[in-house]
């Protein structure tokens, strides 16, 4: 199941506009109609549907900004499909997952429910649009704790930077983390106000309980998240799950030295949802020509996890 699942998410990110049309006609067209026609009629105000993953378990998403979960089930970018092929796969290895930037629930709940319910999900969530979502769509599991936080390098408030439903994928507690042209636009949409700030030594206090998975996507503030957890760092029961993009912001690299610092190996997600660990991730991403990955950084090697995984050198044509 598990395997074709993942293959007909990966068919449909995949496929043209006239075959996802096919595959679901009335989501299509409602779709369409609350995506499209509605914005251009000039209504702007962001629709709620119910949309059903590709584990079949129901969630409420926000259009237009999580089209891809409401037409296939699932998150489509390639590094998305990926990271929950490997999840799927490996998330029972861990007794915790902690979801930092967790958005509406999506990845929380597939770590939920290919752990059958076992391990303890922690998802925090500093936008106050995503966040009604998200504790709507994990309110009826018992073994997800959602908070209405930021996650950073020292406990105390910041200023949380969201964004309208058009572009809520950005909202974040940095700006400089997107080009100049798309800075403008979002400046437009944008609405500020304060946010709790909590560090991943004060949610996890060291010595922490049983392997956790700590999963970062914070839209540019990824190494403040990693500064916040200097103690968890040092720890072998701690791996990470970070998004790396590729647009020239320092940061992602200063986060990369930061956890190779600390022992960790790199590793990117191929196709077949295995690890492979590279000595540079963005000249890796470079070579490959993404703009995003999914970065899994474990201590001990990809073998620790997966048995049989490759180490592949930085600059191959690997993934």
């Amino acid at each position: 199941m598990n395997a074709a699942s993942i293959q007909k998410l990966r068919s449909l990110a995949e496929a043209s506009k006239a075959q996802r049309f096919l595959h679901h006609p009335v989501r299509y067209l409602e779709f369409l109609w609350k995506s499209k026609l509605l914005p251009k009629a000039g209504i702007r105000k962001s629709s709620r549907v119910e949309a059903t993953t590709f584990w079949g378990e129901k969630m409420e998403v926000a259009l237009p900004s999580s089209s891809d979960i409401f037409l296939t089930g699932g998150k489509t970018h390639s590094s998305e499909i990926r990271l929950a092929q490997w999840l799927m796969a490996n998330i029972s290895r861990y007794t915790q997952f902690i979801d930092i930037g967790a958005h509406i629930g999506f990845f929380s709940l597939l770590a939920a429910h290919f752990s059958g319910n076992k391990i303890t999900v922690q998802s925090f969530e500093p936008s106050r649009a995503s966040f009604a979502l998200l504790s709507g769509n994990t309110r009826a599991h018992k073994n997800i704790r959602a908070t209405q936080a930021a996650v950073g390098g020292e406990d105390g408030e910041a200023i949380f930077h969201e964004f309208g439903h058009a572009y809520a994928e950005y909202s974040s507690l940095v700006l400089d983390n997107y080009d100049k042209k798309l800075q403008e636009t979002l400046q437009k949409e944008k609405q500020d106000y304060t946010v709790p700030v909590y560090t991943l030594d004060g949610i996890l206090p060291a010595p922490i309980s049983g392997k956790t998975l700590i999963k970062i996507d914070t839209e540019g503030n990824e190494l403040a998240v990693l500064q916040g957890a200097k103690a968890l760092l040092q720890s072998d029961d701690c791996d990470f799950v970070i998004e790396f993009l590729d647009n020239g912001n320092e940061n992602y690299r200063l986060a990369e030295v930061l956890l190779r610092e600390n022992g960790f190996k790199g590793c990117l997600i191929n196709e077949n949802g295995a690890l492979e660990a590279h000595d540079a991730i963005l000249k890796q991403m470079n070579a490959l020509g993404t703009d995003s990955e999914n970065v899994v950084f474990v201590k001990g090697g990809p073998t620790r996890l997966l048995k049989g995984e490759k180490i592949i050198p930085a600059g191959s044509n690997s993934i």
